[in-house]
């Protein structure tokens, strides 16, 4: 209980931080508690088992205790409001169900249930690290892969394209322009002086 209790503090500590990653932080959980469940797994000789269950038990208990509200900020950050709830319960029945198979798997056989408990711990942290460092790039990609919004031209924000669209249109314009008030000016002189000369 007291090394649960060391695992909230430590969450607390990392979510006083200015932008804090609970992403990094499950993925150390999931590591740890694997780590701790293979140990039990491949380490458990009747000789030393008491002593040598102790270090990993005491970890995955700080794991535990920094876990409940780091995968409950997790949800709250990837989950829809409407979901959270649901989500929450189903996640409660299986751990209960979890709980419950491995209570009585336990006496039968204790390797095998710390070895089924340590394939648990890697397969979250295969999807904590999806969460954490692919999910981002394939978002990143399809938002890439997303059309220009519309009266853009080549997806960019800045100048445009001397051979674009918008510099063509500039050149045809430009022939649209009228004669200036200058060069009617000439015109209308050259006109009287031809008249006078007359």
């Amino acid at each position: 209980m007291a090394s649960a209790v060391v695992g909230t503090h430590v969450f607390q500590i990392v979510a006083s931080k200015p932008a804090p990653s609970f992403e990094g932080l499950a993925l150390a959980l999931c590591g740890v508690s694997f780590v701790a469940f293979a140990k039990l797994a491949f380490d458990h000789a009747a000789h030393r088992a008491t002593r040598a269950a102790i270090p990993p038990l005491l970890v995955f208990q700080l794991a535990v205790g920094c876990s409940v509200p780091t995968f409950a900020s997790l949800r709250g950050k990837f989950v829809q409001a409407d979901l959270r709830g649901p989500i929450a319960n189903a996640a409660n029945l299986g751990h209960g169900i979890l709980v419950l198979a491995l209570v009585l798997l336990v006496p039968a056989n204790t390797q095998l249930t710390f070895a089924l408990l340590a394939t648990c711990m890697a397969i979250a942290l295969a999807a904590v690290a999806y969460l954490l460092f692919l999910a981002p790039r394939e978002k990143k990609k399809k938002q890439q892969s997303l059309p220009p919004p519309k009266g853009t031209h080549g997806g960019g924000g800045g100048g445009e394209d001397p051979s674009g669209d918008a510099f063509t249109s500039l050149h045809h314009d430009d022939d649209n322009i009228p004669p200036s008030s200058s060069s009617s000016s000439t015109t209308t002189t050259t006109k009287k002086n031809a008249d006078a000369a007359v």
